[in-house]
């Protein structure tokens, strides 16, 4: 990577790589400067790094990789389950030789960011769980992704109907939500996770375990969310002893994309352990 003076510039630079790891190759990308994130896309891989990893690679070395068959929609016969998509990640890690990071997982990557706090507590320094799948059970249960046409689909991830305007060089830049690259990626991802758990967005059995997971965690919700209710952002910070939580108002299961500034305020601020409000964000859910 070729130097550059510390700032946005820094933050701006990246380069695709891959990592071997036994047959499987997980293609990533890498940037920024600082103690490693690790970024656990969800249902909807990233679409860039502009859009997805810029800002977080202000104050941290980000790698971001796509899981294996993510991209192609099938996924390999390695996987089946999202405990191995942690083992794999964590052996990942070893591959880019990162001892310890920081670990950000949204929806099914929360889930498995998840699994790899449990398996492997002295690796993560903190953990940031955006939307995060997993849970079900009780009068709380997980969605069956597998019942959801897309339309349902549509309107359970997005609190915005239609084009959401976001930052651009010269000014707004509108995307088209529902006839866009994000949305085809969410259905690509729907796939896959029917392919892998049946369609259920969460188990029984991890419920009574997120006892045991030691980092310290920010719980990041769109309270509009219906993908996974806004209740599951409440119940993880019941069970996960040191964490906390941030709800952004008008938001769906994607704050990073519906609330971007909010949204990188918010866990920027966590990861810099600076404690300061922000706009747009309550402290935990109603």
């Amino acid at each position: 990577m070729p130097k550059a003076s510390p700032g946005a510039g820094i933050a701006c630079q990246y380069f695709p790589g891959s990592a071997q790891v036994g047959e499987l190759k997980t293609e990533f990308l890498k940037g920024g400067k600082g103690p490693p994130l690790l970024y656990l896309h969800g249902l909807s891989r990233s679409l860039g790094w502009d859009t997805d990893n810029i800002g977080l690679a202000l104050h941290r070395s980000v790698y971001a990789p796509v899981l294996p068959g993510w991209k192609a929609g099938r996924l390999p016969t390695q996987i089946t389950s999202l405990q191995d998509y942690a083992r794999l990640m964590l052996a990942f890690m070893d591959a880019e030789k990162i001892e310890k990071a920081d670990l950000l997982g949204h929806s099914v990557g929360g889930w498995i960011a998840l699994h790899i706090a449990l398996l492997a507590p002295d690796r993560i320094e903190r953990l940031v769980l955006v939307d995060s799948m997993g849970l079900d059970g009780g009068e709380s249960p997980a969605t069956d992704i597998a019942q959801l046409d897309e339309a349902a689909l549509y309107n359970a991830a997005f609190a915005t109907r239609g084009v959401l305007v976001v930052a651009g060089d010269f000014g707004g830049v509108p995307l088209d939500l529902r006839g866009g690259a994000l949305f085809k990626h969410v259905m690509n991802g729907q796939r896959n996770l029917i392919a892998l758990t049946g369609g259920k967005c969460g188990e029984v059995s991890l419920m009574p375990c997120l006892k045991g997971i030691s980092a310290e965690t920010l719980i990041v919700w769109g309270e509009s969310d219906r993908l996974t209710p806004l209740d599951h952002a409440h119940i993880f910070a019941s069970h996960i002893r040191r964490s906390r939580v941030a709800v952004i108002e008008g938001a769906g299961h994607f704050p990073q994309k519906e609330k971007p500034q909010t949204f990188l305020r918010v866990v920027c601020n966590f990861l810099l352990g600076r404690d300061e409000p922000v706009e747009g964000v309550r402290a935990r859910p109603d």
